[in-house]
């Protein structure tokens, strides 16, 4: 009789335990234990809240757009923007707008009702414009992706990564830090510090301190003579301040209206009143290709950060190899 009631016993504890159990699993709106809700805080600072990880995407950059692809999830990328020509899959992928004028309807279009399913990389200009507050006034979730520093680069990835998971994040960044180690490795105090300006557009637009070719010049042994001007890739020069600080190299981009037509690399080659400073003189005025974009901070930055090497420092590292003079 004994070993019955001990039996029993046993058996009524084991049912309590599963009961408690169970309900530990479900919180006080009886979710399920397999929650799968997260959080994270995007280059803005900003809290975005998941219910769980959204299978489709959605870029508004061309940055962004190719950090989703060097990660092996574009097959999840749903929309982009014009400008998003790389790598050649992006091209093909549905419109919703430019850069900086994306379109709420052809977003809408995209994820009809699917909110929890979608995640929108954005960047800080779409912050500032307007964009972001549209997209979030529709409830979508929109993560800003910031990056204008290499180091702030490997974070973009690594927050894509957290949002969607992605299938080579560890194998690309470990690739990208071991190119950036081999160029910087080389650098060391001796190096002499090579001054120059980058132009980004016309009217001798050119970037300063906080920004992704500014950090780039500095990692590759050089200095940014634009840093002092100011912050950003929106700075205007005059040729008074660009014949003073006379640089000893000058680069420039060719996709973003700075050799469209040659302007901007004939002015300084034909015009009289460059002829005194040394990078025209030592013909060091550069054009770097479009097929390293130095205007986007993506992957390829790391691209550009080895061209500027060669461009800076050709003694260590060899002749450029994506740009002319």
């Amino acid at each position: 009789m004994k070993k019955v009631f001990a039996l029993v016993v046993s058996l009524l504890l084991v049912l309590s335990l599963g009961l408690v159990v169970a309900a530990c699993g479900k919180d006080n709106g009886n979710n399920p234990i397999d929650d799968k809700s997260f959080s994270v805080v995007d280059q803005a600072g900003r809290t975005v809240k998941f219910k769980y990880q959204p299978q489709n995407i959605i870029t508004l950059s061309p940055s962004n757009t190719e950090i989703v692809y060097a990660l092996g999830i574009g097959d999840r990328l749903k929309g982009n923007t014009t400008y998003c020509d790389y790598p050649e899959a992006a091209k093909s992928v549905d419109k919703v707008g430019g850069f900086s004028t994306a379109n709420s309807e052809s977003v809408t279009q995209l994820i009809g009702s699917n909110r929890d399913d979608f995640v929108i990389f954005a960047v800080t200009l779409h912050l500032t414009n307007g964009t972001v507050a549209k997209m979030e006034e529709l409830n979508y979730k929109v993560v800003i992706l910031q990056a204008d520093s290499i180091a702030q680069l490997f974070d973009s990835m690594r927050l894509v990564d957290k949002v969607c998971g992605g299938v080579y994040t560890d194998l690309t960044i470990q690739s990208l830090e071991a190119r950036v180690n081999a160029v910087t490795s080389k650098i060391t105090a001796s190096t002499t510090r090579v001054t120059i300006m980058h132009e980004v557009y016309t009217g001798h637009t050119v970037s300063g301190a906080s920004t992704m070719m500014n950090d780039i010049i500095n990692l590759v042994g050089g200095k940014n003579v634009a840093a002092t001007w100011g912050t950003g890739n929106n700075i205007k020069a005059s040729i008074e301040n660009i014949i003073d600080a006379n640089p000893q190299i000058i680069t420039m981009v060719v996709n973003m209206g700075t050799m469209l037509d040659g302007t901007l690399y004939t002015e300084f080659s034909s015009n009289p009143i460059f002829s005194v400073m040394d990078a025209v003189k030592n013909k060091q005025v550069y054009v770097i290709s479009d097929d390293i974009q130095p205007s986007r901070n993506g992957p390829r930055s790391v691209d550009v950060l080895e061209e500027m090497a060669r461009i800076l420092h050709p003694e260590i590292f060899g002749p450029p190899q994506h740009s002319q003079n």
